[in-house]
């Protein structure tokens, strides 16, 4: 998805257009969905954490107005998309642009890998 000359994808490419708990994963980065389909158990589990690395050419996205309007206007496959701050951001069919939850600390890191630390949520990166 382009947004003012830039790329934007979620670190898994879900898909922009997608509601708040499709696939991949249900809206959730974190690949620990419960059994019972109802909800996420612990997502910092090393067995569920689902870390992955930026796709070439990208970035994590900034928290800035850009990538905020972006995460807004779209569903993103999930209901919160986390930026390179750690903070989260409601996306489109939730409350838009909205902070969702606490204020940072939803980003985790291993290396050059990137995980989300609660769900429903996803990984938000930019290029260009």
């Amino acid at each position: 998805m382009v947004y003012n000359n830039a790329a934007y994808r979620t670190l898994d490419d879900a898909p922009a257009k997608g509601g708040k708990l499709d696939n991949p994963n249900r809206g959730c980065q974190c690949s620990d969905f419960g059994a019972n389909g109802e909800g996420w158990d612990n997502c910092l589990r090393p067995e569920t954490t689902n870390y992955l690395p930026l796709p070439p050419g990208y970035e994590l996205a900034p928290n800035d107005a850009d990538s905020v309007a972006v995460i807004a206007a779209h569903g993103w496959s999930t209901q919160c998309a986390v930026l390179a701050d750690g903070t989260a951001w409601y996306s489109a069919g939730i409350v838009a642009g909205m902070s969702c939850g606490s204020a940072t600390g939803n980003l985790a890191t291993s290396g050059d890998t990137y995980t989300v630390t609660s769900c429903p949520m996803q990984a938000l990166a930019r290029c260009g």
